[in-house]
């Protein structure tokens, strides 16, 4: 290892937190008793949608414990689903503000189903466009 000022910590290539013990003649790993938890859980998806079809979803990132179904209301009105997922009040939609001029919002409708609107009543409107869902616990 390398040389370090006693006290400072280090991380090794392994992934594993070291210091220098107190006397500064050797190297003492960190260890700690619990593994840090997020505060939500996330979905984190691309969307695009295309005439009468359901928006197709390429997840980047899924840690709500299931699938989220994607559906089909009418032109510009979509649904997210997954039973029991999306805690009242404590369910966070980030999406982009406007697509191309856009209005774009979106509502949690009950705990399994989110609603999103496309202010323009059209299809066609999304394209690979970010959405992300985080539930805090």
């Amino acid at each position: 290892m390398t040389n370090y000022y006693k006290g400072e910590i280090f991380r090794t290539a392994d992934g594993k937190f070291y210091t220098n013990d107190i006397d500064g003649a050797g190297f003492v790993e960190i260890v700690s008793s619990s593994t840090p938890t997020a505060s939500y859980q996330v979905y984190t998806a691309l969307l695009a949608q295309s005439g009468t079809n359901a928006p197709t979803a390429v997840v980047l990132e899924n840690t709500l414990g299931g699938t989220v179904v994607w559906g089909y209301e009418s032109g510009g009105w979509y649904t997210a689903t997954l039973v029991g997922a999306f805690k009242t009040n404590k369910t966070v939609l980030f999406i982009p503000s406007t697509i191309s001029g856009i209005y774009v919002y979106a509502t949690v409708g009950s705990e399994d189903t989110i609603a999103i609107h496309v202010g323009e009543e059209s299809d066609d409107i999304l394209s690979q466009t970010p959405f992300e869902i985080r539930v805090y616990n």
